[in-house]
Protein backbone atom coordinates (compact mmCIF):
# COMPACT_ATOMS: atom_id res chain seq x y z
CA UNK A 1 0.00 0.00 0.00
CA UNK A 2 1.52 3.56 -0.91
CA UNK A 3 1.67 5.78 2.09
CA UNK A 4 -0.13 8.76 2.13
CA UNK A 5 1.62 12.09 1.66
CA UNK A 6 1.77 14.28 4.15
CA UNK A 7 -0.35 17.15 3.11
CA UNK A 8 1.68 20.72 4.56
CA UNK A 9 -0.20 23.29 6.06
CA UNK A 10 1.19 26.52 3.82
CA UNK A 11 -0.56 30.14 3.86
CA UNK A 12 0.12 32.70 1.09
CA UNK A 13 0.60 35.89 1.18
CA UNK A 14 -1.46 36.44 -1.87
CA UNK A 15 -4.36 34.83 0.09
CA UNK A 16 -4.66 38.03 2.85
CA UNK A 17 -5.05 35.41 5.61
CA UNK A 18 -1.26 35.17 8.27
CA UNK A 19 0.44 32.34 9.84
CA UNK A 20 -1.26 30.59 12.65
CA UNK A 21 1.80 32.13 15.58
CA UNK A 22 3.64 29.14 17.52
CA UNK A 23 0.70 29.98 20.26
CA UNK A 24 -2.14 28.91 18.02
CA UNK A 25 -3.75 32.30 17.73
CA UNK A 26 -4.09 34.03 13.76
CA UNK A 27 -2.23 37.58 13.75
CA UNK A 28 -4.88 38.94 11.59
CA UNK A 29 -8.52 39.23 11.40
CA UNK A 30 -10.07 36.07 9.86
CA UNK A 31 -12.58 36.17 6.83
CA UNK A 32 -15.69 35.70 8.14
CA UNK A 33 -19.01 34.79 6.18
CA UNK A 34 -22.87 35.16 7.61
CA UNK A 35 -24.45 31.72 6.57
CA UNK A 36 -28.00 32.41 8.18
CA UNK A 37 -27.59 32.50 11.58
CA UNK A 38 -24.27 30.67 11.97
CA UNK A 39 -20.80 32.42 10.99
CA UNK A 40 -18.33 30.77 9.04
CA UNK A 41 -14.24 31.48 9.11
CA UNK A 42 -12.32 30.71 5.90
CA UNK A 43 -9.22 28.18 7.16
CA UNK A 44 -5.67 28.92 6.13
CA UNK A 45 -5.23 27.27 3.02
CA UNK A 46 -3.73 23.80 2.82
CA UNK A 47 -1.61 22.01 -0.07
CA UNK A 48 -2.99 19.43 -2.09
CA UNK A 49 -0.17 19.63 -4.60
CA UNK A 50 2.72 21.20 -4.86
CA UNK A 51 3.76 22.39 -8.34
CA UNK A 52 3.32 22.06 -11.17
CA UNK A 53 -0.11 20.55 -11.08
CA UNK A 54 -1.48 20.47 -15.26
CA UNK A 55 -4.77 18.21 -14.80
CA UNK A 56 -7.34 18.53 -12.13
CA UNK A 57 -10.62 15.92 -12.00
CA UNK A 58 -13.58 16.25 -9.50
CA UNK A 59 -14.77 12.38 -8.64
CA UNK A 60 -18.63 12.70 -9.29
CA UNK A 61 -19.46 12.16 -5.56
CA UNK A 62 -16.83 14.93 -4.79
CA UNK A 63 -15.30 13.41 -2.63
CA UNK A 64 -11.88 12.52 -4.37
CA UNK A 65 -9.84 14.87 -6.64
CA UNK A 66 -7.73 13.52 -8.96
CA UNK A 67 -4.23 15.32 -10.06
CA UNK A 68 -1.43 14.83 -11.88
CA UNK A 69 1.42 16.82 -11.45
CA UNK A 70 4.99 17.79 -12.35
CA UNK A 71 8.17 17.94 -10.44
CA UNK A 72 10.22 20.83 -11.29
CA UNK A 73 12.55 20.63 -8.43
CA UNK A 74 15.10 19.01 -10.52
CA UNK A 75 14.61 20.95 -13.08
CA UNK A 76 15.52 23.60 -10.83
CA UNK A 77 18.78 22.27 -9.40
CA UNK A 78 19.87 21.90 -13.21
CA UNK A 79 19.05 25.51 -14.01
CA UNK A 80 21.53 26.27 -11.45
CA UNK A 81 23.85 24.27 -11.18
CA UNK A 82 24.37 23.05 -14.79
CA UNK A 83 25.18 19.73 -14.92
CA UNK A 84 24.80 17.17 -17.54
CA UNK A 85 22.38 15.31 -18.83
CA UNK A 86 19.42 17.59 -18.11
CA UNK A 87 17.05 15.89 -15.63
CA UNK A 88 13.55 14.60 -17.07
CA UNK A 89 10.60 16.10 -15.24
CA UNK A 90 9.26 13.91 -12.63
CA UNK A 91 5.12 13.27 -13.00
CA UNK A 92 3.10 11.71 -10.06
CA UNK A 93 -0.82 10.83 -10.32
CA UNK A 94 -2.47 11.85 -6.85
CA UNK A 95 -5.83 11.28 -5.14
CA UNK A 96 -7.36 13.77 -2.74
CA UNK A 97 -9.24 11.97 -0.44
CA UNK A 98 -11.68 15.45 0.20
CA UNK A 99 -13.21 14.20 3.47
CA UNK A 100 -9.80 12.99 5.04
CA UNK A 101 -7.86 15.90 3.85
CA UNK A 102 -4.84 13.45 2.72
CA UNK A 103 -2.76 13.20 -0.56
CA UNK A 104 -2.38 10.03 -2.04
CA UNK A 105 -0.06 8.70 -4.96
CA UNK A 106 -1.42 6.22 -6.80
CA UNK A 107 1.33 6.16 -9.33
CA UNK A 108 4.70 7.43 -10.93
CA UNK A 109 4.68 7.60 -14.40
CA UNK A 110 7.93 6.51 -15.81
CA UNK A 111 8.67 8.12 -18.24
CA UNK A 112 6.28 11.13 -17.08
CA UNK A 113 3.11 11.21 -18.97
CA UNK A 114 2.22 13.92 -22.02
CA UNK A 115 -0.94 14.16 -19.86
CA UNK A 116 -4.17 12.10 -19.63
CA UNK A 117 -6.55 11.80 -22.81
CA UNK A 118 -9.91 10.46 -19.96
CA UNK A 119 -10.22 9.89 -16.96
CA UNK A 120 -13.69 7.46 -15.65
CA UNK A 121 -14.88 6.92 -12.16
CA UNK A 122 -16.16 3.25 -12.17
CA UNK A 123 -19.84 2.90 -10.98
CA UNK A 124 -20.76 2.38 -7.39
CA UNK A 125 -17.11 2.03 -5.61
CA UNK A 126 -14.08 4.51 -5.08
CA UNK A 127 -12.10 3.15 -8.49
CA UNK A 128 -11.09 5.22 -11.34
CA UNK A 129 -9.53 4.36 -14.55
CA UNK A 130 -7.19 6.99 -16.15
CA UNK A 131 -5.88 6.98 -20.11
CA UNK A 132 -2.86 8.58 -20.41
CA UNK A 133 -0.73 9.53 -23.22
CA UNK A 134 2.87 8.32 -23.22
CA UNK A 135 5.93 9.26 -25.88
CA UNK A 136 6.11 8.96 -29.38
CA UNK A 137 8.55 5.76 -30.16
CA UNK A 138 9.86 3.93 -32.99
CA UNK A 139 11.89 1.34 -34.19
CA UNK A 140 15.25 2.86 -36.41
CA UNK A 141 13.76 4.08 -40.05
CA UNK A 142 10.01 4.06 -38.37
CA UNK A 143 7.60 6.74 -37.87
CA UNK A 144 7.26 7.22 -33.78
CA UNK A 145 3.65 5.97 -32.71
CA UNK A 146 2.44 7.60 -29.16
CA UNK A 147 1.86 4.89 -26.64
CA UNK A 148 -1.08 5.09 -24.25
CA UNK A 149 -0.93 3.74 -20.91
CA UNK A 150 -4.22 2.48 -18.55
CA UNK A 151 -3.78 2.69 -15.23
CA UNK A 152 -6.70 1.69 -12.65
CA UNK A 153 -6.57 3.49 -9.71
CA UNK A 154 -8.34 3.33 -5.78
CA UNK A 155 -7.69 4.44 -2.26
CA UNK A 156 -5.08 2.60 -0.08
CA UNK A 157 -5.00 0.07 -2.81
CA UNK A 158 -1.66 -0.20 -5.24
CA UNK A 159 -2.44 0.60 -8.96
CA UNK A 160 -3.01 -1.13 -11.94
CA UNK A 161 -1.24 -0.32 -14.70
CA UNK A 162 -1.76 -1.83 -17.97
CA UNK A 163 0.57 -0.85 -21.78
CA UNK A 164 -2.08 -1.06 -24.72
CA UNK A 165 -0.88 -2.40 -27.46
CA UNK A 166 0.00 -1.07 -30.53
CA UNK A 167 -1.20 -2.16 -33.75
CA UNK A 168 0.83 -3.64 -36.50
CA UNK A 169 0.24 -0.54 -37.97
CA UNK A 170 -1.24 2.94 -38.09
CA UNK A 171 -2.36 4.25 -34.98
CA UNK A 172 -5.86 3.68 -32.87
CA UNK A 173 -7.56 6.34 -30.81
CA UNK A 174 -8.65 5.33 -27.52
CA UNK A 175 -11.63 5.68 -25.27
CA UNK A 176 -13.63 4.85 -21.90
CA UNK A 177 -16.90 3.80 -21.74
CA UNK A 178 -18.25 3.16 -17.96
CA UNK A 179 -21.37 0.80 -17.01
CA UNK A 180 -24.12 3.04 -15.53
CA UNK A 181 -25.00 0.09 -13.14
CA UNK A 182 -21.82 -1.78 -12.40
CA UNK A 183 -18.54 -1.27 -12.02
CA UNK A 184 -17.21 -1.58 -15.22
CA UNK A 185 -15.65 -0.16 -18.27
CA UNK A 186 -15.28 -1.06 -21.90
CA UNK A 187 -12.10 -0.05 -23.31
CA UNK A 188 -12.14 0.87 -26.97
CA UNK A 189 -9.24 1.47 -29.43
CA UNK A 190 -10.92 2.89 -33.06
CA UNK A 191 -8.64 3.45 -35.82
CA UNK A 192 -7.07 7.30 -36.14
CA UNK A 193 -6.90 9.38 -39.04
CA UNK A 194 -4.55 8.29 -41.41
CA UNK A 195 -1.27 9.93 -41.73
CA UNK A 196 0.04 9.03 -45.04
CA UNK A 197 -0.84 7.48 -47.88
CA UNK A 198 -0.57 3.88 -48.27
CA UNK A 199 -1.06 3.37 -44.43
CA UNK A 200 -3.26 0.19 -43.47
CA UNK A 201 -6.26 0.66 -41.52
CA UNK A 202 -5.82 -1.10 -38.26
CA UNK A 203 -9.04 -3.01 -36.99
CA UNK A 204 -10.90 -1.69 -34.22
CA UNK A 205 -10.42 -3.13 -31.32
CA UNK A 206 -12.76 -3.92 -28.04
CA UNK A 207 -11.45 -4.73 -24.10
CA UNK A 208 -13.67 -5.55 -20.92
CA UNK A 209 -12.01 -3.56 -17.97
CA UNK A 210 -13.25 -5.47 -14.36
CA UNK A 211 -13.96 -3.60 -11.17
CA UNK A 212 -10.11 -4.12 -9.82
CA UNK A 213 -8.73 -2.67 -13.62
CA UNK A 214 -7.82 -6.15 -15.14
CA UNK A 215 -7.72 -6.13 -18.50
CA UNK A 216 -9.38 -8.96 -20.75
CA UNK A 217 -8.46 -10.54 -23.93
CA UNK A 218 -9.08 -7.76 -26.66
CA UNK A 219 -11.77 -8.87 -29.47
CA UNK A 220 -11.37 -6.99 -32.66
CA UNK A 221 -14.19 -6.06 -35.07
CA UNK A 222 -14.74 -7.55 -38.30
CA UNK A 223 -13.14 -5.35 -41.40
CA UNK A 224 -15.07 -3.44 -42.47
CA UNK A 225 -17.24 -2.61 -39.40
CA UNK A 226 -17.28 1.03 -37.89
CA UNK A 227 -18.08 1.48 -34.04
CA UNK A 228 -20.63 4.34 -33.91
CA UNK A 229 -21.84 3.86 -30.08
CA UNK A 230 -21.29 2.30 -26.60
CA UNK A 231 -24.59 1.66 -24.33
CA UNK A 232 -25.12 -1.19 -21.80
CA UNK A 233 -27.96 -3.38 -20.98
CA UNK A 234 -29.72 -3.51 -17.66
CA UNK A 235 -27.48 -6.91 -17.03
CA UNK A 236 -24.40 -5.01 -17.22
CA UNK A 237 -23.41 -6.21 -20.84
CA UNK A 238 -21.66 -4.36 -23.81
CA UNK A 239 -24.10 -3.32 -26.22
CA UNK A 240 -22.93 -2.21 -29.03
CA UNK A 241 -24.40 0.22 -32.12
CA UNK A 242 -22.37 -0.35 -35.53
CA UNK A 243 -22.16 -0.30 -39.01
CA UNK A 244 -21.84 -2.99 -41.31
CA UNK A 245 -19.67 -3.18 -44.87
CA UNK A 246 -22.80 -2.47 -47.60
CA UNK A 247 -23.38 -4.55 -50.11
CA UNK A 248 -23.90 -4.37 -53.86
CA UNK A 249 -22.29 -0.70 -53.37
CA UNK A 250 -24.98 0.26 -50.76
CA UNK A 251 -23.91 2.75 -47.87
CA UNK A 252 -23.11 0.73 -44.94
CA UNK A 253 -26.07 -0.40 -42.68
CA UNK A 254 -26.25 -0.10 -39.23
CA UNK A 255 -27.02 -2.82 -36.83
CA UNK A 256 -26.90 -3.89 -33.34
CA UNK A 257 -24.74 -6.00 -31.87
CA UNK A 258 -23.02 -7.54 -28.26
CA UNK A 259 -19.08 -8.57 -27.89
CA UNK A 260 -18.66 -12.38 -26.33
CA UNK A 261 -15.52 -11.95 -25.31
CA UNK A 262 -15.10 -15.97 -23.71
CA UNK A 263 -16.06 -16.49 -27.64
CA UNK A 264 -13.92 -13.88 -29.16
CA UNK A 265 -17.03 -12.97 -31.29
CA UNK A 266 -19.84 -10.31 -32.25
CA UNK A 267 -23.79 -11.48 -31.28
CA UNK A 268 -25.65 -9.92 -33.97
CA UNK A 269 -29.40 -8.53 -32.05
CA UNK A 270 -32.99 -8.18 -34.23
CA UNK A 271 -33.89 -4.97 -31.54
CA UNK A 272 -31.26 -3.36 -28.76
CA UNK A 273 -32.09 -4.90 -25.37
CA UNK A 274 -33.30 -2.53 -22.51
CA UNK A 275 -30.66 -0.20 -21.98
CA UNK A 276 -29.35 0.63 -18.53
CA UNK A 277 -29.92 4.65 -17.55
CA UNK A 278 -27.11 6.94 -16.45
CA UNK A 279 -27.07 7.23 -12.94
CA UNK A 280 -28.85 10.69 -11.88
CA UNK A 281 -26.34 12.98 -10.76
CA UNK A 282 -26.53 13.73 -6.69
CA UNK A 283 -25.70 16.83 -5.19
CA UNK A 284 -23.51 15.69 -2.01
CA UNK A 285 -24.29 17.83 1.06
CA UNK A 286 -21.98 19.53 3.29
CA UNK A 287 -20.53 17.67 6.06
CA UNK A 288 -21.94 20.77 8.27
CA UNK A 289 -25.45 21.63 7.43
CA UNK A 290 -25.73 24.82 8.88
CA UNK A 291 -22.81 25.76 6.23
CA UNK A 292 -25.26 24.47 3.28
CA UNK A 293 -26.02 28.27 1.96
CA UNK A 294 -22.40 29.01 0.03
CA UNK A 295 -21.58 29.70 -3.41
CA UNK A 296 -18.16 30.91 -5.36
CA UNK A 297 -17.91 34.06 -7.12
CA UNK A 298 -15.03 35.13 -9.33
CA UNK A 299 -14.25 38.63 -9.95
CA UNK A 300 -10.86 40.43 -11.05
CA UNK A 301 -8.50 43.67 -8.80
CA UNK A 302 -6.02 44.93 -11.02
CA UNK A 303 -2.34 45.43 -9.29
CA UNK A 304 -0.27 48.17 -9.95
CA UNK A 305 3.48 48.72 -9.27
CA UNK A 306 5.54 51.75 -10.01
CA UNK A 307 3.98 51.78 -14.00
CA UNK A 308 3.44 47.66 -13.89
CA UNK A 309 0.13 46.46 -14.19
CA UNK A 310 -1.15 42.86 -13.64
CA UNK A 311 -5.02 41.74 -13.70
CA UNK A 312 -5.52 39.09 -11.02
CA UNK A 313 -8.51 36.59 -10.36
CA UNK A 314 -10.08 36.81 -6.98
CA UNK A 315 -12.67 34.23 -5.49
CA UNK A 316 -14.97 35.04 -2.95
CA UNK A 317 -17.09 32.46 -0.86
CA UNK A 318 -20.75 34.27 -0.74
CA UNK A 319 -24.06 33.61 1.32
CA UNK A 320 -26.91 33.30 -0.17
CA UNK A 321 -28.65 34.97 2.91
CA UNK A 322 -27.78 38.35 3.91
CA UNK A 323 -26.04 39.22 7.12
CA UNK A 324 -23.20 40.92 8.72
CA UNK A 325 -20.39 39.12 6.59
CA UNK A 326 -22.10 38.79 3.30
CA UNK A 327 -18.72 37.40 1.15
CA UNK A 328 -15.44 36.47 2.47
CA UNK A 329 -12.17 36.28 0.09
CA UNK A 330 -10.52 33.12 0.02
CA UNK A 331 -7.73 33.89 -2.99
CA UNK A 332 -6.43 36.88 -4.78
CA UNK A 333 -4.65 35.40 -7.39
CA UNK A 334 -6.58 32.60 -8.10
CA UNK A 335 -6.82 29.85 -11.74
CA UNK A 336 -9.73 28.07 -11.25
CA UNK A 337 -11.74 27.32 -8.04
CA UNK A 338 -14.61 24.87 -6.55
CA UNK A 339 -16.86 24.32 -3.68
CA UNK A 340 -16.67 20.74 -2.33
CA UNK A 341 -18.66 19.17 0.00
CA UNK A 342 -17.55 20.36 4.00
CA UNK A 343 -17.27 22.59 2.54
CA UNK A 344 -14.08 23.38 1.36
CA UNK A 345 -13.19 25.38 -1.25
CA UNK A 346 -10.49 23.64 -3.90
CA UNK A 347 -8.74 26.37 -6.20
CA UNK A 348 -5.08 26.53 -8.34
CA UNK A 349 -3.18 29.24 -7.41
CA UNK A 350 0.58 29.75 -8.08
CA UNK A 351 1.23 26.26 -10.12
CA UNK A 352 -0.19 24.58 -7.27
CA UNK A 353 -3.63 22.56 -5.60
CA UNK A 354 -5.10 23.89 -2.48
CA UNK A 355 -7.99 23.82 -0.14
CA UNK A 356 -9.21 26.20 2.19
CA UNK A 357 -11.89 25.03 4.60
CA UNK A 358 -14.89 27.08 6.61
CA UNK A 359 -16.12 26.21 9.45
CA UNK A 360 -17.55 28.26 12.64
CA UNK A 361 -15.39 29.87 15.13
CA UNK A 362 -16.51 27.60 17.79
CA UNK A 363 -15.75 24.42 16.03
CA UNK A 364 -12.23 25.66 15.55
CA UNK A 365 -12.00 26.91 19.20
CA UNK A 366 -12.94 23.21 20.36
CA UNK A 367 -10.66 21.58 18.01
CA UNK A 368 -7.56 24.33 18.81
CA UNK A 369 -8.36 23.59 22.58
CA UNK A 370 -8.55 19.98 22.71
Amino acid sequence: MVKPVVVAICVMASVGTAPVGAEGRLTKEPHLVTVGTETAMVLPPEMVAAPMVTQVEVSPDQQYVLVLRTGIRPLLRFMKQGAEPAPKAEAQLLLYDVRRGETEELWRPDPPTGGWQETTWLTGSKALLVLLAGDARGEKGQSARRTTTLVWGSPDSQPVVTRLPLPASGELSWGLHPCPNRPLALLTGLPAPRTGKGTPTPPSVLFLVDAQGHVGKGLSLPEGYGLLEVHWSVDGSPVLRLTAPGKEGREPAPLWATPDMGLQQLRTLEAPPTLAEPPADAQPKPQDGALSGLSLKQGTVTATEAGTTETLTTVWVESTTRGDHPRALVCSDCEEARLLPGPVVLYQALGALWVSALAKPSAVRAKGGS
